[in-house]
Parts: C-alpha cells; sequence; structure tokens
C-alpha cells in the first residue's frame, strides 16, 4: 500500500527518516492544500506501481539466474568475487557464501592463475571474449570450462568488474584428450608398421632383391628389413628331393 506521510512537523531530516522506512512522500501539514495532497497521492501511487514493477523485474531476474545450466561469477575491479549463482558454487564443490569475497585465483593454480591475471588486463581494456579455462574444484580436481566474459563498467565508463558465464565441458575434453590419445597410438602403430609396396627387381636366377640404392640382397635379408615379417626355414618337396635323394626318393 503505498504511504504518504502527514506530519506536523516541517523536519527534513524525520522526513527522511520516513522514506527511508517505506513511505512514497511525505507533506507538512501547515504547508499542504487539498492539490498539494492529491498530486501526492498520485506520485505515491505511481512510485509504489514503479517500486512493485522493480520488486517483481528483480524476482525474474533472480529467478532465471539462480535456475541457469550455466554458473555465473561476477567479479570486482580487483578480481575479488561479488557474487556467484549457486550452479557457479557448486561446479566448484563450494556453497555461494564461500566463494564471495575471495578472489577468483583462489580457484585455479598457479598456471591458470598467470592465464586468468592476463585475461582480468584484458577486461580492464574493455575486451570481452569467450575462451576455455581450467579452474580447481575444491576436492582438488579440475574442472574444465567455456567462459564467456564482459567487463563492467560505470555510468562513467570506468572499469568496476567482469562478469563471466561459465559452462561445464570437463566431459568433452576427457573426450577429446581420450580421442586424442588413440589418434596419437595410431599414429605411433602406423609408424613402426612397414609394408612393402611398387615395383621390386628380382633376379631371375638367385632370387636377390636390388634394392634402392642398386645393391643386391638376398631375399630374406630384404624382408627382414623392410617388414615386420618374422621368418622360418624349411624345405618345399622339389628342394628337398634335390638336396636329401636318398632320404625323398626312397619315401616315394
Amino acid at each position: 500500500m503505498p504511504i504518504v506521510l502527514l506530519t506536523g512537523l516541517d523536519n527534513e531530516a524525520l522526513a527522511i527518516r520516513a522514506m527511508q522506512a517505506g513511505a512514497q512522500d511525505y507533506l507538512a501539514k501547515g504547508q499542504s492544500d487539498v492539490n498539494l495532497l492529491v498530486r501526492a497521492i498520485r506520485y505515491a501511487i505511481g512510485r509504489k506501481q514503479a517500486e512493485r514493477a522493480l520488486q517483481e523485474s528483480e524476482a525474474r531476474y533472480r529467478s532465471i539466474v539462480e535456475t541457469a545450466q550455466e554458473g555465473i561469477w561476477m567479479l570486482d575491479a580487483t578480481g575479488k568475487t561479488t557474487y556467484v549463482n549457486d550452479r557457479m558454487a557448486e561446479m566448484l564443490g563450494y556453497t555461494p557464501s564461500e566463494m564471495l569475497g575471495r578472489p577468483s585465483f583462489d580457484f585455479m593454480d598457479g598456471v591458470a592463475r598467470l592465464e586468468a591475471e592476463r585475461n582480468l588486463d584484458r577486461r580492464r581494456q574493455g575486451i570481452k571474449e569467450q575462451h576455455d579455462f581450467r579452474f580447481r574444484r575444491k576436492d582438488g580436481s579440475d574442472l574444465y570450462t567455456l567462459v564467456s566474459t564482459n567487463p563492467l563498467l560505470d555510468a562513467k565508463g570506468q572499469f568496476v568488474g567482469a562478469l563471466g558465464m561459465v559452462a561445464d565441458i570437463t566431459e568433452r575434453k576427457r573426450a577429446e584428450e581420450e580421442r586424442e590419445k588413440l589418434v596419437r597410438e595410431l599414429q605411433e602403430a602406423l609408424a613402426q608398421v612397414k609394408t612393402l609396396s611398387g615395383l621390386l627387381p628380382i633376379c631371375a636366377s638367385c632370387k636377390k632383391i636390388r634394392d634402392d640404392q642398386g645393391y643386391w640382397n638376398q631375399l630374406e635379408g630384404y624382408f627382414l628389413e623392410h617388414s615386420e615379417l618374422k621368418l622360418s626355414h624349411g624345405l618345399c618337396p622339389e628342394c628337398a628331393k634335390k638336396l636329401y635323394p636318398e632320404y625323398f626318393n626312397d619315401a616315394e
């Protein structure tokens, strides 16, 4: 309900206290007439409606912020935390009250801190950007995120802080690292595989093979050098008869 204070005391300090207590306007009895009273009442009603609209807007904003799937993190000009929503605190394993007032550097290791200091300098220059960043959770594990940051400026255009929208990409990052690991292992495996292809000059008589330098090599030596083959030795039936006729001819 709008409130207009009608007082017999022409006391400015009292009027200010009344306004601070929730009154929308005040009038001194000795200085008020019907027109002033009507004007004050209209002003009080309009101001109360504006206050109610502002409260509803703030409530909607707070509801959106608190239920957002992204973390929301606000810093002052020195990098200290002025606000985090529940999602941001949850991602790091803290409560919002545990994070308020603490520098953002408290939630990262030394390597990430150097990067964060450079990022904060860029915010001071008015630069907004999106980048990957790694935080340190309360339990010591890594939190990989995608951060969209904007500088916060006052009415004079002076830097007063930064706002970050933070998305958890830890699972995606782990999947990427696993994929990169598999690719490296595959590349290493392929590098170890030796294959023979193309035209090989081979002697029709002794079966030696000529290499790229023009040297003639024994067939088995060439295969051992240029492939992963492991050779074992034996005799084909024709060679066995030729070399050991006394055994194989009698067997027939």
